[in-house]
């Protein structure tokens, strides 16, 4: 309201009341306060809409390929706005009371022509090989566990710079 009614406002101070205005100063000030609302509409309506999306399931997993030999498995996400091109990415999976547990850094590989997005598994923890070679079976259970997450937790950011957790 404070956008309407500012301007509104300042043109009554401007002009005085028993004064007429002209059609064309009027309407160029109506559509111009139409555009505004209109705008804020929509953007409160995006965020809305964008509150609370879920991270992305997992479609399908593998062994990497030749072109990607220093990862551990890869995975084709469903769309998601939340992923990009290059972006380091945390893989969790679910235990048997419902914790998150982090199995692996890595990152986006490629972020396809139908919005799938391809990651990989470039630093997996120490303990978890059996449920990444799981994943890289395409095991549904552990699939249906498996949490990619578009971030790294900070305490893990030396992970990248040292090769490894092990590094």
């Amino acid at each position: 309201m404070v956008v309407v009614g500012v301007p509104i406002s300042f043109l009554f101070w401007v002009i005085n009341p028993w004064q007429s205005v002209p059609i064309k100063l009027i309407l160029p000030i109506f559509f111009l306060f139409i555009g505004v609302i209109v705008t804020l509409f929509n953007m409160t309506w995006v965020l809305w809409e964008n509150r609370r999306k879920p991270f992305p399931k997992v479609i399908h997993a593998r062994n990497p390929t030749s072109s990607w030999a220093d990862f551990g498995a890869l995975c084709l996400l469903e769309p998601s706005d939340m992923f990009s091109h290059g972006h380091a990415v945390s893989f969790y999976t679910l235990d048997e009371d419902g914790y998150e547990v982090l199995i692996g850094i890595g990152s986006v590989l490629n972020v396809q022509d139908d919005e799938r997005i391809l990651v990989g598994i470039q630093f997996p923890a120490k303990g978890y090989e059996a449920i990444i070679r799981a994943i890289c079976n395409n095991d549904k259970k552990q699939l249906d566990r498996l949490i990619v997450k578009p971030n790294i937790p900070q305490k893990n950011l030396t992970w990248m710079n040292l090769g490894g957790p092990n590094g």
